[in-house]
């Protein structure tokens, strides 16, 4: 009896050897092979075209003595851009910049459009497609009576010029022309000359400047933190989330790891890393980099409006080569600036490193404009001047220069919503950013008091 029951055991042992073995060869793909198809699945949000991922980082229309700037988030700038951007698909192979001479002396510069990340051109591209390939950081509209000129300025500083037909220009004329008048809040150039009369301050401008000619009215937002729907979340990132490891966190956060990589998800947004991608290196051109970039951060969450794309670039670290990509919400054409960025790092493995930490206004779909209007009203803040913003951040930088004082060096003054307060709570406090020497200075806009970088979420 005992001899048939070892024999009986025996035979399930191989029988159950032979089954694995043949599931092993050819039954389920291991995760890391299906991973492709699971997450092709569950997209977020399908990636945008190429001629939605790029836009300018600020367009500049010269009126009168001074200019009108519009950002990201300015219902404006996407008229202007778009209208541009057309302008500029339908620029063909027939474009011989060589053969091209720039406009006379006497032409006004109607539009100028700042790049950063650089505008993708040439064949395969949808932008200049008659250019040999490479980027552009800057595009120039000059008007002389009935011509218009582009000139176009590379990424290494050459310039290109290209003489336009009256009909060309026509979308882009009418819309300038709508908006001429609507815009209320003028800026003028900064140089040195202008801080030191109005500031009494010498000091380098690092170009371009803009500054607003007179004081500016921003109301405090009431904010949000991102909806994301975590349940589809995690699918982007595990074949199956279900058998990840869960560890709560004191703070209420939660965080899921299969061993090799993480996602912490909190209640104003989350960290991803996946540290053995980092041994990897990248071999994508610049305009495949935005091409991923666009589908991570759809992907990913997906991409909300008013989120720009602003910066991408190749990056070492270790002897790896790697793309790193920062992300930025817009309101009203202001920056909400938080302290935790939205960016990530990825090459030829795949996803190595994402925070993404994104508010929004929290109006939700019952509040009326009514309301928004009566809220804002008692929310506002007037503005300082710029010549007293100056002031200020310089007596604040010479307090942290620590031994002998070099040259200040201007590089950035600008109007933004820095998000403060709680996160049950989180609010858009309009603030002063200046960077001196490299060193950012943020101050709240009205009575310039010190916002220090650990009052920001």
């Amino acid at each position: 009896m005992i001899e048939q029951l070892k024999t009986i055991l025996l035979f399930a042992l191989i029988g159950l050897s032979l089954f694995l073995t043949y599931s092993l060869w050819y039954g389920q793909k291991p995760a890391e092979l299906i991973a492709d198809d699971v997450y092709e699945q569950v997209d977020a949000e399908s990636p945008r075209p190429l001629e939605k991922t790029i836009v300018p980082e600020i367009v500049v229309v010269p009126v009168d003595d001074g200019v009108f700037l519009y950002q990201k988030g300015d219902p404006d700038f996407d008229l202007i851009w778009d209208e541009l951007s057309r302008l500029l698909q339908k620029i063909d192979n027939s474009f011989v910049s060589s053969a091209q001479s720039g406009p006379p002396e006497d032409a006004t510069r109607c539009l100028s459009s700042h790049f950063e990340p650089l505008l993708p051109v040439g064949v395969d591209m949808p932008w200049l497609t008659g250019l040999p390939g490479g980027a552009v950081k800057k595009i120039d509209l000059y008007c002389f009576e009935d011509s218009y000129w582009l000139v176009i300025i590379e990424s290494e500083g050459a310039e290109r010029y290209l003489e336009l037909e009256e009909d060309k220009v026509k979308g882009l004329n009418s819309v300038l022309a709508d908006l001429a008048g609507d815009k209320e809040a003028e800026y003028s150039y900064l140089n040195q000359e202008l801080v030191l009369e109005k500031a009494e301050l010498e000091i380098d401008i690092i170009e371009p400047v803009y500054v607003p000619v007179e004081e500016m009215v921003m109301p405090k937002l009431n904010l949000k933190a991102e909806k994301l729907d975590q349940e589809l979340l995690l699918k982007t990132f595990f074949v199956d989330y279900n058998l990840a490891r869960v560890i709560e966190e004191r703070d209420g956060g939660r965080l899921y790891t299969d061993g090799e990589k993480g996602l912490r998800l909190t209640d104003v947004g989350f960290e991803y890393s996946y540290p053995r991608l980092e041994e990897g290196q990248t071999s994508a051109s610049y305009s495949e980099a935005l091409r991923s970039s666009n589908s991570l951060i759809s992907y990913h969450g997906g991409w909300p409006e008013n989120l720009r794309l602003e910066k991408i670039g190749l990056t070492s670290r270790g002897g790896s080569f790697f793309y790193e990509s920062e992300w930025q919400m817009y309101y009203n054409g202001y920056p909400l600036k938080t302290v935790q960025q939205t960016r990530f790092s990825f090459n030829d493995l795949g996803l190595i490193h994402f925070t993404r930490f994104l508010f929004e206004p929290a109006a939700g779909p019952e509040t009326t404009a009514d309301e928004l209007a009566l809220n804002a009203e008692k929310e506002k803040v007037f503005t300082a001047p710029w010549y007293d913003v100056v002031s200020r951040a310089v007596e604040v930088m010479e307090e942290r220069i620590v031994g002998p004082a070099s040259r200040l060096r201007l590089e950035t003054i600008e109007l933004v919503y820095v998000v403060t307060g709680t996160k049950a709570a989180p609010k858009g406090t309009p603030a002063w950013v200046v960077i001196i020497n490299g060193e950012e200075i943020i101050l709240e806009a009205g009575d310039l008091e010190i916002i220090d970088e650990e009052d920001l979420l």
